[in-house]
């Protein structure tokens, strides 16, 4: 009888420790995954491989639909005529009394692998125009160019592309992983010695962990500073207006580095709390942001607008 009891504690310590396991897996899991939709084109820009956007149909919005194995339900993005995760289409003339902010970001800024209507930045804009429209101010635009597994390089590519034209009052640029190289992440994925078959199994289960196996190799550590230093200097060199840097950086040797690019622009640096996207209900399964997990973020960014006076009305 004593020996069964022990048995039965050793098995229930194996079944403790593999949850634990699976739950510090699921959280480690980075934000970017390979570009693998055929509606996505690959536009090669300067020294940018793989820089890439949605195909847009000028004639009005089209839908993006997504399944993985591990997604509840499907989901659907609304692609606007400028190529934007955008359920709305904006002028580029901007309207008198409207307050315009564009979004810079990876595929936590997109809105991967939830509905267009659940992102975050589709979210601030509703809550800007419900609760901060004052007398100066008639309307917020929240204009969504993030873009999947994007790096500074990109983001500054896609702002040049898509957000000079829209002449934004605020930039927001929301920085997860200022490690990544994309150029590099997407070279390692072609260069994977998968079959196609394996690659797309290896996307729809959400195991995007592995490809960092070949590519957290391939690049210094004080490579990646400098290559990310570059690109967000040469964003400011076509962008001169007030913008809000959110750090959700893990690696403390990167938020100290946008702590000092901070300082040194003299620009608004806001730190997310970082336990509340990596457990329970506010990531997905493959470790992106749930609806409220974008929720959160929202409230968090507007927390900050508020804070430091970046819009006109509070």
């Amino acid at each position: 009888m004593f020996i069964g009891i022990i048995f039965v504690q050793v098995l229930v310590v194996i079944f403790l420790f593999i949850q634990i396991r699976q739950k510090s897996s699921s959280a480690q899991k980075v934000s970017v995954y390979p570009i693998d939709s055929k509606k996505i084109k690959i536009i090669a820009s300067g020294s940018l491989k793989y820089f890439s956007e949605y195909t847009a149909d000028p004639n009005g919005a089209t839908n993006e639909t997504v399944e993985r194995t591990w997604l509840p339900n499907k989901i659907t993005y609304t692609i606007n005529k400028d190529s934007l995760n955008e359920r709305f289409d904006y002028p580029i003339e901007k309207e008198k009394g409207v307050f315009r902010i564009i979004t810079l970001g990876d595929s936590y800024t997109f809105g991967a692998f939830v509905n267009t209507k659940e992102n975050w930045t589709e979210l601030l804009e509703d809550q800007l125009n419900s609760a901060h429209i004052c007398g100066s101010v008639k309307k917020y635009e929240v204009i969504n160019l993030g873009g999947d597994g994007y790096d500074m390089a990109y983001e500054t590519e896609k702002y040049a592309r898509r957000g000079v034209k829209y002449n934004p009052d605020l930039v927001i640029m929301f920085v997860v992983d200022f490690g990544r190289i994309s150029d590099i992440f997407q070279q390692s994925y072609i260069d994977l010695k998968l079959t196609d078959e394996e690659k797309t199994q290896l996307n729809n289960e959400g195991k995007y962990t592995y490809l960092y196996k070949r590519y957290d190799s391939l690049v210094s550590t004080s490579d990646r500073i400098k290559y990310q230093k570059k690109y967000f200097q040469r964003l400011l060199s076509i962008y001169p207006n007030k913008l809000l840097l959110v750090d959700h950086e893990k690696n403390p040797l990167y938020k100290n580095t946008l702590d000092d690019m901070g300082k040194i622009h003299n620009i608004v640096l806001g730190r997310t709390k970082q336990p509340l996207y990596g457990i329970g209900k506010y990531h997905l399964a493959d470790g992106h942001p749930s609806p409220e997990g974008h929720e959160a973020i929202m409230q968090e960014i507007e927390a900050m607008l508020l804070k430091d006076k970046l819009i006109p009305c509070k």
